[in-house]
């Protein structure tokens, strides 16, 4: 997103990636689209966030769980 407002800045001028990133809206982005505001500054919520571990199961197996 960050390299989306600087090409729409046309260049690193701070000020002018602030408002470049302020009118970002639908970007595509690997998991959908993402819009950014003055009123909204994380792509991802917090809450929608997990840690993840390998482990082996009782049949010597990796598998993935989420991490306590």
């Amino acid at each position: 997103m960050l390299m989306e407002a600087v090409r729409l800045a046309g260049g690193t001028d701070r000020a002018k990636v602030v408002e470049a990133l302020n009118k970002i809206n639908g970007l595509a982005v690997s998991n959908g689209t993402a819009s950014f505001s003055a009123s909204k500054r994380l792509l991802v919520e917090p809450r929608n966030l997990a840690m993840f571990e390998y482990v082996k199961n009782d049949k010597n197996q990796v598998a993935l769980q989420i991490a306590k």
